[in-house]
């Protein structure tokens, strides 16, 4: 059997750690990987199950479906704008990201997005960005001010109403706690 080239679309495959993982994995059983990224896996393999085999194994689902990769590929881009690109951008520039990068029109992504989640794309945005904001708020690196900024909120204001909203805690109250609740991204 010859060796072939295989990509694979990977659901919640969104961090350093799961790339890290998964690469253990391939080099473990010998197989060379090609490219992995957030959201892919290529690798070159003689037998197309034994790679199935090794992705399930280490805990991660292959997409087929086109609908269900494009939803991944949404939350994808979601990741990267609020968590790689500092959030720095208008609501706006959040949106023409998206279209770019999908090659759809914004109403279509979010329809679809919608379609297949429990969540509108906008919940989404703000539930990512909340997890943000509370990993800002640990770092006592920032004022509110700026973590408004950051997290592209016109006010203070608006960023305490919406995050004690989503959370339960004031700024105050969230800081004070011992455990911070946190939201594992891959379940939102």
């Amino acid at each position: 059997m010859p060796i072939k080239s295989i990509t694979y679309k990977l659901r919640n495959f969104n961090s350093s750690c799961c790339i890290k993982w998964l690469k253990h994995c391939f080099e473990q059983a010998n197989v060379s990987i090609i490219a992995m990224e957030f959201g892919f896996v290529s690798v070159n393999i003689k037998d197309n199950k034994k790679a199935l085999e090794i992705i399930t194994k280490a805990g991660f689902e292959i997409l087929i479906d086109k609908n269900l990769i494009i939803i991944e590929d949404i939350k994808q881009a979601v990741y990267e704008i609020v968590y790689l690109q500092n959030n720095q951008n208008s609501i706006i520039q959040k949106a023409d990201y998206l279209i770019e990068k999908l090659g759809m029109s914004y109403q279509n992504i979010s329809k679809l997005f919608s379609k297949y989640n429990d969540i509108t794309l906008e919940k989404y945005f703000i539930k990512h960005k909340i997890e943000k904001i509370k990993d800002l708020i640990e770092s006592d690196d920032y004022t509110l001010s700026e973590i408004a900024y950051i997290m592209d909120y016109s006010s203070v204001q608006h960023l305490s109403t919406q995050f004690k909203k989503e959370t339960g805690y004031t700024f105050t109250e969230f800081s004070q706690l011992d455990k911070k609740p946190k939201i594992d991204l891959n379940k939102l």
